[in-house]
């Protein structure tokens, strides 16, 4: 008999202590005592230059594991981080911008305001300074400024609205919630086809209908209704019947009317954040709140941002919009110039610096003026450059603009936190009336918060700040703008690199007591900006050492880690194509150079182990009778066939060379058979041939196999508005096949002008039927089809058309 109760007090083995030989190379003193040594368990043995270099971190790094899920309401995270910015406001008078009905955080210092706060995290700055700041950029960069601002609003004018439909989650103001980015696209587009009769908007024409609908005297828009109703619930407890209040929402047409009450609408409408938790969070015990813009806002902040990524890579310290080898080529170019102007610094010094608390620090303001002063031409005259051409002007007034509503911005706050009793529970709503049934921390930050909520209690001003994840591309180009700001390039000057709210500067000068002058100097130059150095987080070294986007450099880039490695998880579409995708993203950083082979093949090892994970494909030697390791499909249970060196080849074709017997001949005959029931067909698609130099039919090149099946969609229309929405779907599908087959270049290039699609079609229909010998009957059939394609639906309109038309 099995004594159980001691089997499990007493285990079965016990395993010997083994010293972590990581922790004592790395941390244990060089001059243990016998006694300490016995304590740690064995002496040190490797040499210090295997130990004493930032490579060694690699092990620290535990992002293995699945990231925090954020749960609950995120109103006390959103609170917070508003409560924060406004705190950082330090002025003592005028603090508030009234415009309108709206109230600005006026972040500007003034001399009244005293002693600029240097040494106290702020979100103030000095105009006169960023005035001068920005002088200096234009004098190095402003061929490259009126570039970048042309080339952002040539691709505004030409590329299509829909772009913003490449997001996922995105706020609906007209709904209050969060909706697939097409669907918050469709409704925004109704609304401004509505009210200002504009279609086919390019991105530039979707900003000049929002500024449209500002000037209307009427404004249709959707709102939301409130009802309460009283009905009688069964209670199965007390089998009772019980009148109980419920309250349901709806939406409802509404007409807004007179030019103010449109714009106060409307700009709540373009201004609305939603807020969410932050999930995927690394290294964070607490959650963070994130936001995301409507789609009036979102088009502004994408044009602003087109800009300044374009920017980016053209001016020295900026690295936002590149990576792989260019952005390595590019840190290492930048950190090369170790000389001042007419000498080599005597002292240099490397900063890997950190900026606190840097979206609650940044000013609307501040970009505002930024923007302004960049294409202002009475800057330009007193510099002796050249004037602003018709481009920058009107990318100024579309980004001043754009900074304007996030200075009157407001964001969700989200749900009320959960309350309960012995019997029952409820939500909190956020009105003073329920603040007895709120705990003490709650109450806390819900009475500061409380003035700033809009009258429906569902958002909170947020004037001063960014909110997270807002403008990280033109925040590169403001924190480069302190970069020598005032100093003497003959005795100290600073090289920066930066991407956002990341940076990392060397600083060079003629002697040590200067070189700590530069330090506070460019310390206090980002300062004037609202951009806080940490001076406890801030690491400053020698030349050669520091971390910059988690790319650790000892004298030369030694490694990189911290990155998220989304491009090796599984798309999920089915096992076969998902193994593929990971071979050939394999294949493109190889050619692209973003991976080395070492690299490459971890990719493909981690690649193949996430897809098998996904699917539970167990790995199975001899699963097929007669059919060897290297023939059966990874999908099957079979071992990768790819290598860093041939990852761009297809899987069958490869286990095709390997097969040796009639057995494994016709087991890759079988699982790819084309007739079977579970892949789709193949379907042709129209593509560009460089070789023919036209337009050809392409059938996809992957072979289908038994394991490229279809997976039935899970997606339900259960209301009579997501019916309509099926209907809406398929009948646009079917509409795109018809313009496809008229006009096949749709299929490689979207149209640029603001063309109505049916005019377009009828064109090509009566080009491409001149010189074709056309019968009766055919010619008939074209008729019609033009017909309908005019709205005409019978013959009798057409002899109603006639006779009008003879009767002219």
């Amino acid at each position: 008999v099995v004594d159980e109760e001691r089997m499990i007090n007493e285990p079965e083995f016990a395993f010997e202590e083994y010293p972590n030989t990581l922790l004592i190379e790395t941390i244990a003193p060089d001059d243990m005592t016998e006694a300490e040594e016995i304590v740690v368990g064995k002496p040190k043995e490797l040499d210090k230059k295997y130990t004493e270099t930032l490579a060694i971190i690699s092990p620290y790094y535990l992002y293995t594991g699945t990231p925090p899920f954020g749960y609950g309401t995120q109103a006390s995270k959103v609170a917070e981080t508003v409560l924060r910015a406004y705190s950082f406001n330090l002025k003592k008078k005028n603090r508030v911008l009234q415009v309108g009905p709206y109230e600005i955080e006026r972040l500007q210092w003034e001399k009244e305001d005293g002693k600029f706060p240097h040494h106290e995290t702020h979100g103030n700055f000095v105009p006169a300074e960023l005035r001068l700041m920005v002088e200096s950029f234009l004098k190095r960069h402003h061929a490259q400024v009126d570039d970048c601002a042309e080339k952002t609003i040539k691709e505004a004018l030409e590329k299509n609205s829909d772009v913003l439909t490449a997001g996922r989650q995105t706020h609906c103001p007209f709904r209050s919630q969060s909706v697939t980015a097409a669907s918050a696209y469709k409704y925004f587009f109704d609304y401004l086809t509505e009210n200002t009769g504009l279609t086919g908007l390019t991105c530039l024409e979707w900003i000049r209908a929002i500024c449209l609908t500002l000037e209307n005297e009427t404004l249709s828009h959707v709102s939301l209704e409130e009802k309460w109703a009283e009905k009688v619930k069964y209670n199965r407890v007390t089998k009772q019947r019980v009148k109980v209040h419920t309250r349901t929402t709806r939406r409802v047409k509404t007409t807004t009317k007179g030019k103010e009450n449109v714009r106060k609408v409307a700009l709540h409408y373009y201004t609305q954040f939603a807020s969410y938790l932050k999930h995927k969070e690394r290294a964070k015990k607490d959650r963070r709140a994130i936001a995301s813009a409507t789609m009036g806002l979102r088009m502004f902040l994408r044009i602003i941002e087109q800009f300044h990524l374009h920017l980016a890579k053209v001016i020295p310290g900026s690295t936002i919009s590149i990576g792989g080898e260019e952005k390595k080529a590019k840190i290492t170019n930048n950190l090369a110039n170790d000389s001042l102007n007419h000498e080599v610094a005597d002292t240099t010094t490397q900063g890997t610096e950190d900026a606190t608390k840097w979206n609650e620090c940044l000013s609307p303001g501040s970009f505002a003026l930024m923007h302004r002063l960049l294409f202002e031409d009475s800057i330009r005259a007193k510099l002796g450059l050249p004037r602003s051409n018709e481009y920058g002007r009107l990318f100024s007034r579309v980004a001043v603009t754009g900074n304007f509503m996030m200075a009157i911005k407001s964001i969700q706050i989200g749900q009320g936190t959960q309350i309960r009793d012995q019997e029952h529970y409820s939500r909190l709503e956020w009105r003073d009336e329920h603040i007895p049934y709120m705990n003490d921390q709650t109450k806390e930050w819900y009475q500061k918060v409380s003035p700033l909520m809009t009258p429906d209690r569902q958002y909170v001003r947020a004037s001063p700040g960014m909110l997270m994840g807002m403008l990280n591309a033109g925040s590169t180009t403001l924190g480069l703008l302190a970069a020598n700001h005032r100093m003497n390039g003959d005795t100290m000057k600073v090289v920066t690199l930066r991407s956002s709210d990341d940076s990392m500067s060397l600083y060079l000068a003629s002697s040590p007591h200067l070189n700590r002058r530069c330090i506070e100097m460019n310390r206090q130059n980002l300062s004037l900006i609202a951009i806080n150095l940490s001076t406890s987080k801030t690491i400053l070294m020698k030349k050669g050492i520091g971390e910059y986007t988690s790319w650790y450099i000892d004298e030369k880039f030694i490694s990189q880690y911290g990155v998220e490695t989304s491009a090796i998880r599984p798309q999920g579409k089915n096992p076969a194509d998902d193994f593929y995708s990971i071979a050939k993203g394999t294949a493109s950083s190889l050619q692209t150079l973003t991976v080395n082979p070492l690299g490459a093949s971890v990719r493909l090892r981690l690649g193949i182990a996430g897809v098998r994970r996904l699917w539970r494909i167990k790995r199975e030697i001899g699963k097929r009778e007669g059919v060897s390791d290297k023939v059966l499909l990874l999908s099957d249970g079979g071992k990768s066939p790819w290598t860093c060196m041939n990852s761009h080849l297809e899987e069958t074709s490869l286990r095709e060379h390997h097969a040796e017997s009639e057995c494994e001949r016709n087991y890759l005959l079988r699982v790819r058979n084309p007739e079977n029931p579970f892949s789709e067909e193949p379907t042709p698609e129209v593509a560009f041939s460089k070789e023919m130099g036209t337009l050809v039919m392409e059938i996809t090149e992957t072979p289908r196999t038994v394991f490229h099946f279809t997976k039935r969609s899970n997606r339900t229309f259960g209301g009579p508005n997501q019916q309509e929405q099926a209907i809406e779907e398929r009948s646009y599908g079917e509409l795109l096949d018809i313009i496809r087959s008229v006009d096949p270049t749709t299929t490689i290039e979207y149209p640029k002008s603001g063309t109505n699609i049916a005019d377009h079609l009828i064109a090509l229909l009566e080009t491409e039927s001149i010189g074709i010998g056309l019968d009766e009957e055919e010619s008939e059939m074209l008729q019609k089809a033009i017909n309908k394609l005019k709205g005409i639906e019978d013959d009798d309109q057409v002899d109603s058309l006639d006779d009008d038309w003879d009767n002219l």
